[in-house]
């Protein structure tokens, strides 16, 4: 299935937190390992990224936040401009379009063909997947090593991790190999018994509503907007947004043909710059208005008037799921339809191959009965011959 179209204006995507390590990481491992494959590099970063301390992994996780942060920022931002509203309408002729092909049975079918790259939503009721015996060994040297060699790195505890589970007996793996049997056995029950419970079939149906939402046949729904819950506190706004609303206004007078992008760029490019005691006193500021936020939203919480809303969202809810079964309903008939049509184009096929083949067979037999009629023929004219020939002797004689 050929890829949605790339929006070239868009902000940039973020990294999550382990792309931004795989990034860093990658050149000095090439340089401290130039022997060893791209994909045996992958490996290794995995490697290092699973045995990493939760405080450094925690670095990346805030860094990735932020970086996530400035991300939903520039975008409301880009949402705004006429790039995003020239590219949604690109998005959705392309959409159409998918779905042109795959009612008419013109989408790829072969063996070889890229499968859909869908992920499935997560499970969070599911039991978590048991350590296997090398990383529960992993977990059981991981701070000898780091205390009697603090200075190493991840990767050189990585190094030094698998030989020495390389160089265990089988004797001396066989605790781990059970441990780790019983970490499955014990998933196994648990998984087992989650299958009975109420959220597994309740994610079971989400993961089929997903797929059927989800197929390329699928028409178009037009949903009902969200109702907005206008009683409701609105949220605290962070230090950088606030710091936003200051200089936004004298950024864009500034700047006045930029676009919106630019002018959020600008202002995460000043942000950078600010003091230690400017980005303090906004932090303060945050923290109040947090606070004020905290006590209203616990306010709102179990009032009527959240009461009223849960109501207006559970009908908007009911009504949605009744045009997403409509539209279900319509590509069950569109494909049952052309499912039909496919199977008389067949049967016409077949008929036609027939006739085709019925009409070569009567050549043929007037072919041979032609021939036959020849040799008759032929005969008859030989054996008048020699009887004329017969009679002619007998005459002379």
């Amino acid at each position: 299935m050929p890829k949605q179209p790339k929006d070239p204006h868009a902000p940039k995507t973020p990294y999550s937190s382990y792309l931004i390590f795989s990034i860093e990481r990658r050149p000095k491992l090439k340089i401290e390992r130039p022997e060893v494959k791209s994909s045996e590099l992958t490996k290794l970063i995995g490697v290092e990224w699973q045995a990493l301390d939760e405080v450094t992994k925690q670095s990346y996780k805030t860094r990735a936040d932020t970086a996530r942060k400035e991300y939903v920022l520039l975008m409301t931002e880009y949402k705004k401009t006429d790039n995003f509203r020239a590219h949604s309408e690109k998005v959705k002729q392309w959409k159409e379009s998918q779905k042109e092909t795959a009612v008419s049975g013109n989408a790829p079918t072969s063996p070889n063909a890229k499968k859909s790259s869908l992920k499935l939503p997560k499970d969070v009721n599911r039991p978590k997947k048991p350590a296997t015996s090398y990383f529960i060994f992993a977990a059981s040297v991981r701070a000898q090593i780091l205390a009697e060699q603090p200075k190493l790195s991840t990767t050189d505890i990585a190094k030094v991790i698998g030989p020495k589970w390389k160089a265990l007996t089988d004797i001396e793996r066989q605790p781990f190999v059970e441990q780790a049997k019983q970490l499955k056995s014990a998933y196994t029950i648990a998984f087992e018994a989650y299958k009975l419970t109420p959220q597994f079939e309740e994610y079971q149906l989400k993961v089929k509503n997903f797929k059927l939402m989800n197929d390329p046949a699928m028409p178009k729904v037009k949903l009902p907007r969200k109702p907005k819950d206008i009683k409701c506190p609105k949220k605290s706004a962070t230090s950088y947004f606030l710091f936003a609303r200051e200089v936004r206004a004298e950024i864009t007078q500034e700047n006045p043909g930029k676009s919106t992008t630019d002018i959020a760029k600008l202002i995460g490019a000043r942000w950078k710059n600010v003091s230690e005691e400017e980005k303090v006193k906004l932090s303060k500021q945050a923290a109040e208005l947090k606070r004020e936020y905290e006590v209203a939203i616990a306010k709102y919480r179990g009032s009527e008037d959240e009461k009223t809303y849960k109501l207006l969202v559970a009908e908007w809810e009911a009504e949605c799921d009744r045009k997403r079964m409509k539209a279900v309903e319509k590509m069950q008939e569109q494909k049952v339809k052309q499912a039909l049509a496919n199977k008389e184009k067949k049967k016409k096929m077949s008929q036609k191959k027939k006739m085709r083949v019925g009409r070569d067979d009567e050549s043929s037999s007037d072919s041979s009965s032609d021939s036959d009629s020849s040799s008759c023929s032929t005969s008859s004219f030989s054996s008048s011959s020699s009887t004329s020939s017969f009679s002619s002797s007998d005459s002379s004689n």
